[in-house]
């Protein structure tokens, strides 16, 4: 069986081994009320600090995976801002958290990103 990558410029293709892989889109946060964008499969995210107030990109189409992972150097999170305005699905505040380290895996519904599995804290 060979190994498919989903890379967002290429698509679907194949190489040597085994297994699915998504190319990791890699983006610094320098401030609060950012936004992380969603065009990959996996989002790496160094908030550079903790972060509050911040947002996803919107989704490009229904059903669309982004998995969000948090890289903090110190003990650094995520906070997002409400859902109106980050686009995370039950976010109201600071009670959607990614933590040093957490990750949460995100399906566009066509208004929100509603997470489906994840270590929020």
């Amino acid at each position: 069986m060979p190994k498919v990558i989903y890379d967002k410029t290429k698509g679907l293709f194949q190489k040597a081994g085994a297994g699915f892989s998504g190319k990791a889109d890699t983006q610094t946060l320098t401030g609060n009320a950012q936004t992380i964008l969603t065009e990959g499969l996996v989002a790496i995210v160094e908030p550079g600090g903790s972060r509050t107030g911040t947002k996803l990109q919107a989704g490009t189409e229904i059903g669309q995976i982004c998995i969000l992972v948090n890289i903090a150097a110190g003990s650094h999170t995520i906070d997002f801002a409400t859902a109106a305005t980050s686009l995370f699905a039950g976010a109201s505040g600071s009670d959607r958290t990614i933590p040093k380290h957490g990750a949460v895996t995100l399906v566009w519904s066509g208004t929100l990103w509603v997470p489906t599995s994840q270590s929020l804290s």
